[in-house]
């Protein structure tokens, strides 16, 4: 009953944070403006991650998430802090001033939640603090480059960014593949992988810009989304800045899926040359052993 009411709310929040927005972009930007950064600014990764009793294997969840947790632990820029979601708290992670925890409220009863706990995750933040800086939507199973956060925050364009170039690792194969396309709007990194986009989130003096994370839309038109819907330019990180890790067995896309998860991680994408793996590895911190346990 209460998860019936909270979704309901939910759902009407949503509808009221993207209405003015929609109806006239231009006079709600002379209401919220896009701002210059502070120099206090931070990346702040939103990662929402399956219910318990939803999830095919939780340890293999929280093996994930670990991994994730570590790479980010290795990101040459310290300002940078990771908000879990999810109903369950996973208990094989260690939580601090860097990665922290969020209950989520609801059971969607087995049905897909990433999309409402992201929009959930922003609303808390707007309404408990008041910070600058780039939120980054980081599934809790991908590997972000060491300098990721050190581009996004040096760069700083105000906006926004998207990765069109990246890895992909097939955890069943053992083998890593890159996109077929590094430019445009299909088969790039952006465009395969949900773990691809930082957008300008700014609540010192509203929490209007939270209809950033809530307009986002289907990360595949994200991009032309936030163009469109609330004037935010992306700017390409310049080199290969995500590994996806495809094939294991516990995400979304396993189960939804109809087809079997080499097919799937293989479309669009294009091997890595074996000669070259260990070092595109090595660039991230990790290695085959590490991303195949």
């Amino acid at each position: 009953m209460i998860s019936n009411i909270y979704l309901l709310w939910a759902r009407l929040l949503f509808k009221k944070e993207r209405k003015p927005v929609l109806e006239d972009l231009a006079a709600w930007r002379k209401r919220h403006p896009i701002r210059d950064t502070d120099s206090d600014k931070m990346v702040t990764y939103l990662v929402p991650i399956f219910e318990r009793k939803r999830a095919p294997n939780w340890s293999v969840v929280q093996t994930n998430l670990t991994r994730t947790i570590s790479a980010l632990r290795r990101q040459s820029d310290p300002r940078w802090r990771m908000i879990v979601c999810s109903q369950d708290c996973p208990d094989q992670i260690a939580f601090d001033d860097h990665v922290q925890f969020l209950k989520y409220p609801a059971s969607h009863n087995g049905s897909p939640d990433k999309v409402q706990k992201l929009r959930f995750m922003a609303r808390y933040l707007a309404k408990t603090e008041k910070r600058d800086g780039y939120a980054f939507f980081l599934d809790g199973d991908d590997i972000p480059h060491p300098d990721l956060t050190r581009f996004i925050l040096e760069d700083d364009n105000g906006h926004g960014y998207y990765l069109p170039k990246g890895y992909c690792f097939d955890a069943g194969e053992r083998c890593l593949l890159r996109p077929l396309e590094e430019e445009g709007d299909t088969h790039t990194f952006a465009w395969l992988c949900g773990s691809s986009h930082a957008v300008r989130f700014d609540t010192r003096f509203d929490r209007s810009q939270t209809v950033h994370v809530s307009l986002r839309g289907d990360h595949m038109q994200a991009r032309q989304n936030l163009k469109s819907r609330v004037g935010l330019v992306l700017k390409p990180v310049p080199f290969p800045a995500m590994i996806y890790i495809v094939n294991h067995g516990s995400s979304d896309q396993d189960i939804l899926a109809e087809s079997d998860g080499r097919k799937r991680a293989h479309a669009g994408l294009k091997e890595v040359k074996e000669s070259e793996i260990d070092d595109v590895l090595g660039s991230f911190g990790t290695s085959v052993s590490e991303l195949s346990r």
